[in-house]
């Protein structure tokens, strides 16, 4: 089943499955989602979603919260597990399941394949996948298999949001209006795309010239996304005239007082740069950001009246960081920008960058889970400050990028 978001795939699925467990007796039903976090919220604390439809008189005790399980009259049994242990899955005896958001399971073709599809076979039971697409990994696979089967093992159901009138035109507007329009096709009207995951397409066309030493006269900004416990701090200087990167530091286990340094230093040599710094929240960003502001840091070099400008990733629930994200998708895509090919480090940001939309249509940009986006994050805020002048070079040539992706090996 390929829904689009907010198609109330959740709804069907809860509902499913508290029906079958009231309909056949003496048997163990399945939902899986992608985590056990993510399962939790629905089972437990959202008040919407199964709490609102199960009935206290078709079970034989309160829902086990501990243990996401819930004992029916039928002698049925509903099973709550999160994709991301394998090993809670393996094992089970169930005569039917739901796998939710099946495109986004990190291990979902080893979960179906090699746990659930032999136990169902064997219990002659069923599996309802339920997604919304996630690039055309296993999960489009398989849609296109059920479209051509002709077992009847199989049945595919494929539903937009242009079509399923759930949501209403204007929503739709705003949904559209907000996002790329690559990820509105993927979310919203379930397009299957290449490379779906990735947030920076043509990172590869956007590589060109060389990092410089500033020239007299020309106007710079410095992005800076300063590191928390384990991140790191970068710096990111562009010249405003061709929206280029001419300086990349990035620094590791370094004390405030250095980066603080290196900030003024580089701010200073690239003809007072304009500092687009992070300070979010009562981080060190933020006092980092006042103390360049209101005073001088360096005594020595007499810095006096830097201009800095704070950037707030955390502000108004997330929007700041969302709209300086989708500048950056807009300024890759149209190749509005262009940084030096050894610059390793922050391609590979760049084309692991990812994100995550809600139920509700709310889009979250991040890293994956244990990788690193600060070179990405002082990229964007060094193009937040170049403003309009980031569209200033379209009606003029510019550099000439690759005719070809260019592969970029880990080091």
């Amino acid at each position: 089943m390929c829904w689009h978001r907010r198609a109330r795939k959740t709804t069907f699925a809860l509902n499913y499955l508290i029906q079958q467990c009231c309909q056949v007796r003496n048997a163990t039903f399945g939902y899986v989602g992608p985590t056990y976090k993510q399962v939790k919220s629905i089972a437990v604390i959202d008040p919407m979603m199964y709490k609102r439809y199960i009935h206290p008189d078709v079970c034989t005790k309160k829902f086990n919260e501990s243990e996401l399980r819930q004992e029916f009259i039928t002698g049925s049994v509903l099973e709550m597990k999160g994709a991301d242990d394998i090993d809670s899955i393996r094992g089970v005896g169930w005569r039917g399941v739901v796998l939710e958001e099946w495109a986004m399971m990190r291990h979902g073709r080893q979960i179906w394949e090699e746990i659930l599809e032999p136990i169902l076979r064997e219990n002659m039971g069923w599996a309802i996948f339920i997604f919304t697409p996630k690039g055309k990994n296993f999960a489009y696979e398989y849609f296109m298999r059920a479209k051509v089967d002709t077992t009847g093992d199989w049945y595919s159901s494929y539903l937009p949001a242009s079509k399923s009138m759930l949501i209403s035109p204007g929503e739709l507007e705003k949904a559209r209006a907000s996002m790329p329009e690559r990820l509105y096709q993927q979310e919203f009207e379930c397009s299957f795309l290449e490379d779906a995951t990735a947030v920076f397409h043509n990172v590869d066309y956007c590589l060109g010239g060389k990092l410089e030493a500033p020239v007299p006269g020309e106007r710079y900004t410095l992005g800076v996304d300063l590191g928390r416990t384990h991140d790191a701090t970068v710096l990111t200087t562009m010249r405003a005239s061709t929206s280029h990167v001419v300086n990349f530091q990035r620094m590791v286990g370094v004390g405030w007082a250095v980066q603080k340094e290196h900030i003024v230093l580089t701010a200073k040599r690239y003809n007072n740069a304009t500092i687009v710094i992070d300070a979010t929240g009562f981080s060190a960003g933020s006092v980092i950001a006042e103390e360049l502001k209101e005073h001088p840091l360096v005594k020595d070099l007499r810095m006096e009246n830097l201009n800095v400008i704070p950037f707030n990733f955390g502000g108004a629930q997330g929007k700041n960081k969302k709209a300086l994200v989708e500048k950056l998708i807009v300024s890759i895509e149209q190749k509005l920008i262009t940084f030096p090919i050894e610059l390793t480090q922050l391609i590979d940001e760049l084309k692991y960058f990812s994100y995550e939309t809600s139920d509700f249509g709310t889009t979250r940009y991040s890293a994956p889970e244990g990788l690193y986006d600060d070179c990405v994050m002082s990229l964007g805020l060094a193009v937040f400050g170049l403003g309009s002048h980031v569209y200033a070079h379209l009606n003029r040539p510019r550099m000439v990028a690759p005719r070809r992706p260019i592969v970029i090996d880990n080091i």
